[in-house]
């Protein structure tokens, strides 16, 4: 009885430490869209050692929105408090279905904005058309924990 009382104890310390050092994980998906533009497949990953920023596609839905050029997406929080991930592509068209980019880093807390559910993510594209008029475009994106 008391070998096996003793060897219950050295499994429930073991399943402790394990389940305290297990990697804990978030992973949040947005999408959005506008009359022109929808953004989907947008996800954010936070975990022990990485924080993963993945802008996911955009899709045009404007057939006028195909002649665009010389562009710059943004993501950022609120009132461009925190700017996350910016491109600029000086020459090329978009094109449909466009992959918006990704970015890594350690994790700093720079996804504790998740933790108000008053933050806000946003994307912005401003780009010339073949006409050189320059258009910008803002959507507000809708963020959800995965799984929920």
């Amino acid at each position: 009885m008391k070998k096996f009382l003793k060897i219950l104890i050295l499994l429930s310390i073991l399943i402790f430490f394990t389940s305290c050092n297990r990697k804990k994980e978030k992973i949040y998906t947005f999408s959005g869209e506008s009359p022109a533009l929808v953004i989907n497949n947008g996800k954010i990953i936070i975990s022990k050692n990485e924080e993963i920023f993945d802008g996911g596609n955009l899709t045009l839905k404007d057939e006028n929105s195909s002649n665009v050029k010389n562009y710059k997406t943004s993501f950022y929080v609120n009132d461009r408090e925190q700017i996350i991930l910016v491109n600029s592509i000086k020459s090329g068209h978009l094109k449909d279905n466009e992959d918006l980019g990704r970015v890594s880093s350690k994790p700093d807390g720079k996804f504790d904005w998740l933790d108000d559910p008053s933050n806000r993510l946003w994307f912005e594209i401003n780009y010339v058309n073949d006409n050189g008029e320059t258009i910008s475009n803002i959507i507000e994106l809708v963020v959800e924990e995965f799984p929920k």
